[in-house]
């Protein structure tokens, strides 16, 4: 059943090639043909219509072949070792042929037609394809000592599918400008190169948010990759993330999207803080004594994406007035304003874990040494800083209240590192 499923996707996607060839071949002004005008268009719109039914078809079974690798993938990472047992859903490399031919379809009916709602879908079939590619290969594999640890399947993936958003944006961006000069001196009317891609803000949006989900994954869980070490994962998932937020900026000047200033605001403050993470020492390598340092960074680099979307904002708001509001820069202000306390609030919250880290049950670091105590104090100092000063320029009763509790989280960073040194503990 299931090699049948791939068969019909493969079935499927070389006949909706051809009738896009066919169709492009046949395209009335498109070059010589047997047919007059007339029949002519009726054989593209049909070969147009089948096309599209059997790429629909094919998309349908990868799509969902490719959900069950996620999932698998995803169990298999929270598990730290594979599942045994049959897995046989039709995960392949057969199924990047199908992919890559849905991908060609597009591409030529685009070129031939000029329909921008194909270029979405030349998007999502070169994401699809790239995934595919990615998790190809075994998210885990064993070690000499019999226990098993992570690839970089998963990293490349992250950054294919921002080296991906980055080309579909500059590709979009160039034929909206050159369109731009074309339109007006042939056919007088600039309005259509002014149309948006249909579909394409929210594509780059939900890819920005796997973007999002990858990068907080690296930042989080982080892993040494080869000689590179924990710096080198952390810098991939860093430059990554600040790729794709720049990206998502650009698109940003060609089409607002609300959805899209949230994704690039949100890569920009993981940004910031893969950028800060970079900086902690390889050692120790053990995660229970490591996770405090990083703990550190990404209070710092948090903290600074909130001090960065305060500016912004208050900037912003000064110089913008009237009718400027509605440009793309007026327009981000509310989304600076609301970044600037999900920032902050982040940074709250890795502070309480961090403060709390050496009392939990399954950890036995410590974390009491003098510079791991002056580090985190100081770390948290910081945090207190900026969030008092995001208050006075905000005038929020949001950010009053998160300096309150930034306070009440460095009393307990300095309560459960003095605990152990007092009498009776134990």
């Amino acid at each position: 059943m299931v090699r049948a499923a791939q068969d019909i996707a493969l079935i499927c996607a070389i006949l909706s090639f051809v009738c896009c060839v066919c169709a492009a071949v046949v395209l009335p002004g498109g070059g010589r043909s047997a047919f007059k005008p007339a029949p002519r268009r009726v054989f593209t719109r049909l070969a147009h219509v089948v096309a599209l039914l059997l790429g629909v078809v094919t998309a349908i079974i990868q799509s969902v072949v490719l959900m069950m690798r996620v999932i698998y993938v995803a169990v298999d990472l929270m598990n730290g070792y594979p599942l045994h047992g049959e897995r046989d859903y039709g995960f392949g490399p057969t199924g990047l042929w199908s992919i890559g031919l849905l991908f060609a379809a597009c591409a030529i009916t685009f070129v031939s037609t000029g329909d921008r709602r194909l270029g979405t879908c030349q998007l999502w079939s070169a994401a699809m394809m790239a995934s595919w590619a990615c998790l190809l290969a075994p998210v885990l594999r064993s070690t000499p000592t019999g226990g098993y640890e992570r690839t970089g399947s998963t990293l490349v993936l992250l950054a294919v599918l921002s080296i991906l958003l980055a080309l579909a944006v500059k590709i979009t961006g160039s034929i909206q400008r050159r369109r731009g000069r074309i339109t007006p001196s042939s056919s007088g009317d600039s309005a259509g190169a002014a149309r948006p891609w249909p579909g394409l803000s929210l594509s780059a949006a939900l890819i920005s948010l796997v973007v999002i989900l990858l990068v907080c994954y690296h930042l989080i869980v982080p892993f040494a990759a080869g000689p590179g070490g924990f710096r080198l994962t952390v810098l991939i998932a860093t430059a990554s993330a600040a790729l794709a937020a720049f990206a998502s900026f650009v698109l940003l000047r060609q089409e607002w999207s609300t959805h899209v200033a949230a994704a690039a605001m949100g890569l920009t403050s993981l940004a910031l803080c893969g950028l800060a993470t970079i900086v902690v020492p390889s050692q120790p390598v053990t995660l229970a004594e490591r996770y405090p340092l990083v703990f550190n960074a990404m209070i710092v680099g948090f903290a600074v994406a909130t001090g960065l979307w305060t500016h912004l904002a208050s900037v912003w708001d000064q110089q913008l007035e009237g009718d400027q509001v509605r440009t793309t820069t007026g327009q981000l202000i509310p989304h600076a304003k609301r970044f600037a306390f999900y920032s902050a609030a982040l940074a709250l919250v890795v502070g309480a874990v961090m403060a709390i880290w050496p009392r939990l049950p399954s950890i036995a670091a410590t974390d009491d040494t003098l510079g791991r105590v002056a580090a985190g104090l100081s770390t948290n100092l910081f945090l207190l800083l900026v969030m008092l000063w995001c208050s006075r320029r905000l005038h929020k009763l949001t950010f009053h209240i998160l300096t309150l509790l930034t306070v009440l989280s460095t009393a307990g960073f300095l309560l459960a590192r003095m605990l152990p040194f007092t009498p009776g503990f134990g």
